[in-house]
């Protein structure tokens, strides 16, 4: 399952990364070690999974998952504008990996290997949008299940599918009726 939709903002938290060392030399002559530290923004949805089709039947039961930097993850109800009923996280190394390889993904060569989508909602399945940002990326990546075949034999959506696995093993949202 995957879906998503639009990007976040950053809301102030960070991640120190490890330091990287280099030597540099010192106004004064000596030898000295200067050490940077990368931050990345943790409060940042890198990763929303927006599912629609057959399961708002009997009411708005489709999970949006939105996945941050730091690991958290949130699930709101598609198509409505209420607050996240389940909160957890996944491990953040887990969503950094996937975020690597996205960010090395050239997507419109993806969308040829993958092939033509098909609308799984037209025979009440479901259908997925993931819309992938990160900070720096000018326009956040989207991809629509109805468009783009979403195949688990690709590297890139093996990965995707493994994380979604982690994520949606945060919890279920329970079915509503009406």
């Amino acid at each position: 399952m995957l879906a998503a939709c639009a990007s976040e903002q950053i809301d102030g938290g960070a991640t120190t990364r490890p330091a990287t060392t280099r030597p540099v030399t010192a106004p004064d002559g000596t030898l000295a070690t200067a050490t940077r530290l990368t931050m990345t923004p943790a409060r940042v949805v890198v990763l929303r999974d927006v599912t629609t089709g057959g399961c708002v039947v009997l009411g708005p039961n489709c999970p949006t998952y939105a996945v941050y930097a730091d690991g958290t993850v949130e699930i709101t109800r598609t198509g409505t504008e209420e607050p996240p009923e389940i909160t957890g996280a996944v491990p953040e190394q887990a969503v950094l990996q996937w975020l690597q390889l996205a960010q090395q993904t050239d997507f419109v060569a993806l969308a040829v290997a993958a092939g033509p989508g098909v609308c799984q909602s037209c025979f009440d399945g479901s259908d997925s949008v993931i819309t992938i940002t990160w900070p720096g990326l000018a326009t956040p990546v989207q991809l629509d299940s109805t468009k783009v075949h979403f195949d688990g034999s690709l590297p890139f959506f093996a990965a995707l599918d493994a994380l979604l696995v982690q994520v949606q093993a945060v919890g279920q949202l329970t079915v509503r009726q009406g």
